[in-house]
């Protein structure tokens, strides 16, 4: 089995690129999609036998609600890079397992979310998604971003110096 290659400079920076809009497409989406379904089958009836379809995909407010809250997390997990390259992973990690779970439970009394086979395939792809670039966008630690966490993470362990450094004096109260 041949080792992966790692990332391309071209590649992570296109992700890194990607991850704010990704990430704004993704929560704003799920926002609207909660909104427009409570409108659809208001508040009550939380139950995973529905005939109520809102874009070919069968809700309830259990549904709605959950689709509401993630696009919520979101719109405010999206407000930087960092946290919007969370919520990508956040997504991806809750989205596929969901869409296989709603693919073996599609029709059963299991099946609390009342999913079908559109909504099962919408998650599917907005997780591989989701994950493709969250996870595409880390890339590979520089040697200096390693020093910089080795230095923050465990600043009483001296680093030895590379050949060609001149040598470092101590620092005061330091032995």
């Amino acid at each position: 089995m041949a080792a992966a290659e790692p990332l391309s400079a071209w590649s992570v920076r296109s992700a890194r690129r990607l991850v704010l809009p990704t990430s704004h497409l993704i929560s704003d989406t799920l926002f609207m999609y909660g909104v427009l379904g409570l409108l659809i089958t208001g508040f009550d009836f939380y139950s995973n036998v529905t005939v109520v379809t809102f874009l070919g995909m069968t809700v309830n407010p259990l549904t709605n609600t959950v689709h509401l809250v993630a696009g919520l997390v979101g719109i405010a997990m999206g407000a930087s890079p960092r946290g919007a390259r969370r919520y990508l992973l956040l997504i991806g990690a809750l989205g596929v397992p969901l869409a296989v779970a709603g693919f073996l439970l599609d029709g059963t009394m299991s099946d609390y979310f009342a999913t079908n086979t559109p909504m099962n395939v919408a998650h599917l792809v907005i997780g591989v998604v989701a994950l493709a670039v969250g996870l595409g966008a880390r890339g590979e630690l520089t040697a200096e971003r390693q020093l910089a966490i080795s230095r923050r993470y465990l600043p009483e362990v001296q680093i030895a110096p590379t050949v060609g450094d001149p040598p470092r004096e101590p620092e005061a109260g330091r032995t």
